[in-house]
């Protein structure tokens, strides 16, 4: 199948009502958004939104909810988990860039298209540790060299955005249904869930020789925008 580059991606009104409805399955969960105020110098400029921790199958969909609507965005995925029947749900609630990462199938197309959508005005969206990870404390997490390599692609032009979640692990995590009461008293209350916004980092292409350098500098950068928002506990 060949690879959907988001310039195929078409933001028009239907689009943006199916991913609404989509969204709003969150509508069952307390959702808490912190931190717009942190992109608010940022509205023309596309943003490589990096989404810690990764811990359930609803933190891409929290993210779209949680950012204005005016702002178009895609999230890099992995083709292996979306692709097959899974697909048209995707579709349904992202615009994804599919990354092969079978063994021996390399992701360089992929982020060319992304490249090319960030040219054209899109934010991307991409979870910096590549998979779903339950039960690792913050402080232990580690990012791949992905946004490292997709920096020196567009020339560091874009800058790197921390998007914190925390609770999403009780909602809906990995190999689970989504349940997003929880039982209060003699009645079921909502879930609280939370989406921040950290400040926006750039980085300069001699700031760091090593890509690993640069990755390992933002994780930290992350980790301390954690602290700083969600305190010291998970």
């Amino acid at each position: 199948m060949p690879e959907r580059t988001p310039l195929n991606v078409k933001l028009n009104p239907f689009d943006h009502l199916k991913r609404d409805l989509s969204g709003n399955l969150l509508r069952l969960v307390d959702l808490e958004v912190t931190g717009l105020e942190n992109l608010a110098g940022f509205q023309n400029i596309p943003l490589i939104l990096n989404i810690v921790p990764h811990e359930s199958h609803g933190d891409s969909m929290a993210v779209r909810r949680a950012l204005p609507q005016r702002r178009k965005l895609v999230f890099l995925a992995k083709k292996e988990y979306w692709d097959g029947w899974k697909r048209p749900f995707g579709e349904l609630t992202n615009a994804l860039i599919l990354i092969p990462t079978a063994k021996g199938t390399s992701p360089l197309s992929a982020f060319r298209t992304a490249v090319a959508c960030l040219s054209q005005g899109y934010s991307i969206g991409i979870a910096p540790e590549g998979t779903r990870t339950l039960g690792v404390p913050i402080d232990d997490r580690k990012f791949e060299e992905g946004i490292g390599s997709l920096l020196r692609m567009t020339d560091f032009a874009y800058p790197l955005v921390p998007v914190l979640l925390k609770g999403f692990d009780n909602v809906w995590s990995k190999g689970h249904r989504p349940i997003p009461f929880e039982r209060g008293g003699v009645l079921f209350q909502r879930k609280h869930v939370y989406v921040h916004f950290g400040t926006p980092k750039f980085y300069q292409k001699d700031d760091f020789s090593k890509r690993e350098n640069l990755v390992e500098d933002f994780r930290q950068y992350c980790i301390r925008e954690y602290h700083a928002q969600f305190g010291a506990s998970e």
